[in-house]
């Protein structure tokens, strides 16, 4: 064994009598032609495969076999981050090459990234080493997700390394998903009893090694793990209170009517979805509804009492971060739309453009156009030589704005872009620099809308 004669391996050897040059020098026995390699090594594309067992069974020895014979290379959850300190869509378009212009790179991250379960604004901007332990983790596996190929492999050692229960259990359910829709070969070895007998991962075949160096192979052809039921309950403020922060924009919805709860398992509150009053103006209700919430047509007092009676929308939606990605919003709006307050149900949203729960719930959804005063505000700062995503750093930008197109200039455009509008005129009278930074949140949002009839 290269480097064991060293000079304290030999004072330790000789202590209990043991020979450096005898069998226990020697690298443990390599696993091969056994039914459990066979196993993992002939595993069809999008099946899936649990190694468990106590450490030192021999679990990570297995899996580097298999990676050995599959040509793949297996990816250990318990070693220093190796992803580069850069934003987690930017580490996701990557490790997807992902093409085109940078808009276009950023959109192909953040979709990868919410199959993962990392569907949230800040988790989109944030380092690694900004993200806890779960992120990291979801991160990891969505980098490696994006660079198996159909038909490949992904070997996972210490999968679910330093994950509580739940957080296990949803990344264990989401990786495998995504491995069966992708075609792609997924192994992974574990300790961690939160798989319990591997109904979170929904293994085809699991392989047990024992200390005394046995394994067995149960094949079971489970498939999906996700299709477990959450429970939607009516609930209270309170929940919507509990996860708040979670959600990117924490500010309270206006006119709630009614909260939902999502439960998992053992009654953990999972998410929780708040119905409001309409809004008076809404462009997209013509996509949805043609003519009737028109108010030249019928007038804007009959359009507010057709509101109050027909509509409610959906005001907001959040889901407690262990469980992202497993179908908790998805099951909010079902519940809802199942036994809605009206016959019709609205959403808007900007995460919308990203993750599709809302359509797979059963709404459909239109492209909000950019409103008149948005696009002129995007022209003016596009006479000044910027683009719509340096928003994302209103000082930077409104420096950069102001001297190249002067003060006065810069403040009457944005002055004039809040008193376009009733939702932003009570802001007209702000100090530039904060007022300018509500118009990048708004204007530069692109967003989606949502609507659905009950039959």
């Amino acid at each position: 064994m290269r480097g064991v004669r060293g000079a304290l391996a030999m004072h330790a050897a000789s202590r209990f009598g043991l020979s450096l040059e005898g069998p226990e020098a020697r690298e443990p026995p390599r696993i091969e032609g056994t039914e459990a390699l066979r196993a993992l090594v002939g595993l069809a594309p999008g099946a899936v495969a649990l190694v468990t067992g106590p450490s030192g069974a021999g679990k990570s020895t297995l899996l580097r076999a298999a990676g050995a014979a599959l040509g793949a290379r297996v990816l250990r959850m318990d070693e220093a981050d190796a992803l580069p300190e850069i934003a987690a869509v930017e580490v996701a378009a990557r490790a997807m090459g992902a093409r085109g212009d940078d808009e276009a790179r950023a959109e192909a991250g953040m979709r990868l990234l919410s199959r993962v379960g990392l569907g949230e604004a800040r988790c989109f901007v944030r380092t690694p080493s900004m993200l806890s332990t779960g992120q990291r983790q979801r991160l990891r596996l969505a980098a490696a997700l994006a660079r198996s190929r159909r038909g490949g492999a992904l070997l996972v050692d210490e999968f679910l390394h330093g994950l509580d229960p739940a957080t296990a259990r949803t990344v264990a359910a989401l990786l495998a998903r995504e491995c069966r829709r992708d075609g792609v070969r997924l192994a992974v070895a574990t300790g961690n009893g939160s798989l319990g007998d591997s109904g979170a991962l929904g293994a085809d075949a699991v392989v047990r090694v024992s200390l005394a160096g046995a394994a067995t192979v149960e094949r079971r052809g489970v498939g999906s793990a996700l299709a477990r039921r959450w429970r939607v309950v009516r609930g209270s403020y309170d929940d919507y209170r509990a996860l708040r922060s979670f959600h990117y924009r924490a500010s309270a919805p206006a006119a709630p009517v009614l909260t939902l709860r999502a439960e998992d398992g053992d009654g953990s509150l999972a998410g929780v979805l708040v119905v409001v009053m309409p809004t008076l103006r809404g462009v997209w209700r013509e996509a949805f509804w043609p003519g009737r919430y028109d108010a030249v047509a019928a007038g804007r007092r009959e359009v507010s009492r057709r509101l109050n009676a027909e509509v409610r929308r959906i005001g907001r939606l959040v889901v407690d971060p262990r469980f992202r990605g497993a179908g908790v919003a998805r099951a909010l709006v079902r519940a809802y739309l199942d036994e809605p307050l009206t016959v019709r149900t609205e959403a808007v949203s900007g995460m919308g453009v990203i993750s599709a729960f809302h359509e797979a719930a059963g709404m459909r959804s239109v492209m909000l156009p950019v409103s008149a005063w948005d696009q002129r505000l995007l022209d003016a700062m596009a006479h000044g030589g910027l683009s719509r995503h340096e928003m994302a750093a209103p000082r930077g930008c409104l420096a950069r704005w102001v001297g190249r197109c002067g003060e006065g200039f810069v403040e009457r455009e944005v002055r004039r872009w809040a008193r376009a509008s009733g939702a932003t005129r009570r802001w007209a009278g702000e100090p530039l620099e904060r007022l300018f930074a509500r118009a990048c949140a708004a204007a530069a949002c692109r967003k989606r809308a949502f609507g659905f009839e009950k039959a």
